[in-house]
């Protein structure tokens, strides 16, 4: 990829200058912001460059989504091409997804007989996903 010309750079620096924002016009050449990476960035790019204003980021931002809406593609990296003799990518095989574990069981109560009162046998079921478990347990 090739750097920015002054041309691609003065476009930046005088549409900036027509939103009011000129201040950052020599930030923006000093990164190479041109057209290409203009919809590229993002508030924390924009912070990294030097706009420490909140309100001049979003009127930046606005301005940006205006000049570059989504529906438009941004221009294109310039690229240089190269050809290999690279293999292509292999996706590794498609696997099912392991089914989600049973809840955990409920925790059976503690039960204590009430003083003078005999001991007593319980039964207890208990559900862990489609089984149950049936118990008993003595009194205290």
């Amino acid at each position: 990829m090739q750097l920015p010309n002054d041309a691609d750079l003065d476009k930046v620096s005088d549409w900036l200058q027509s939103l009011g924002l000129g201040d950052y016009a020599s930030a923006m050449r000093a990164h190479h912001i041109d057209e290409w990476v203009l919809p590229r960035l993002d508030e924390a790019d924009l912070r990294e460059i030097g706009v420490q204003s909140v309100g001049h980021r979003k009127r930046l931002m606005a301005a940006i989504a205006q000049r570059f809406p989504a529906t438009q593609t941004p221009p294109p990296a310039p690229v240089a091409t190269t050809t290999t003799n690279a293999t292509p990518p292999v996706s590794p095989p498609a696997t099912t997804p392991a089914p989600a574990a049973p809840p955990a069981p409920a925790a059976a109560p503690v039960v204590a007989a009430a003083p003078g009162e005999p001991a007593r046998t319980l039964k207890l079921f208990l559900s862990y996903g489609r089984d149950t478990y049936v118990g008993e347990v003595r009194a205290l």
